[in-house]
């Protein structure tokens, strides 16, 4: 008599899906997040290719410039994050080889979506304030950043 053979809860197809899970969730909600913008702020009409590359390398300087600094104050400030996110990898196998770097991968797939998302609103705000600049020389300029 032959017994049935069941398959364990955990199987490799499994930890592979949650891999592939906790890695593409950052790149997800960024999607989602940059999409929700474009919904909200439309690509001009006459140069949408323009404006989305536009929009894309603000938001990649933006992750650079205001990300690696949030990295930094979170790895002095809260250094248990990244040792949680070491043994989160860790349990799901997601790179046992790499140890605590594993932890600063995970984080910061989180912290440079985020950081990258308010991109396009700043250099929209430094771009048209430049522009209500133009013709003024550096003293005018100063004189009105200073309130005088």
């Amino acid at each position: 008599m032959e017994e049935s053979m069941t398959e364990p809860h955990t199987t490799a197809g499994a930890i592979a899906a949650h891999k592939a899970f906790l890695f593409s969730l950052p790149l997800i909600s960024f999607l989602l997040a940059f999409w929700l913008g474009l919904r909200y702020a439309p690509l001009h009409k006459d140069a949408q290719w323009k404006d989305l590359v536009d929009r894309l390398a603000a938001c990649v300087v933006s992750s650079f410039v205001c990300g690696v600094p949030a990295v930094l104050a979170l790895m002095h400030y809260y250094p248990e994050v990244f040792a949680v996110a070491s043994q989160l990898a860790l349990v799901l196998g997601v790179a046992p080889n790499l140890g605590s770097v594993a932890g600063v991968v995970i984080v910061s797939a989180w912290i440079l979506p985020l950081c990258s998302l308010p991109g396009p609103w700043l250099f929209a705000a430094i771009y048209l304030w430049l522009k209500r600049q133009k013709g003024k020389d550096a003293a005018e300029i100063l004189k009105r950043v200073r309130g005088k």
